[in-house]
């Protein structure tokens, strides 16, 4: 039987268009003020399609994955 018929989907989304801006009006001013938390904090953001955002360093390290309630 192959892979593909036996795995689970996956419980995360997939991003419906490429890392902006954590400046960007489009990102929650939640979002943007849990960016600012880190040590490094995070310049850029993927939007998922289930209302999820992944946060990333300037160098592209994912910090975290966060939702809105």
């Amino acid at each position: 039987m192959p892979n593909h018929e036996t795995m689970p989907r996956p419980a995360i989304s997939t991003p419906s268009q490429g890392p902006i801006a954590i400046t960007d009006e489009r990102i929650p001013p939640p979002i943007r003020k849990h960016g600012e938390r880190f040590r490094k904090p995070a310049r850029f953001v993927v939007a998922l399609e289930n209302g999820e955002y992944v946060l990333l360093g300037e160098d592209g390290e994912c910090l975290d994955v966060v939702g809105l309630p």
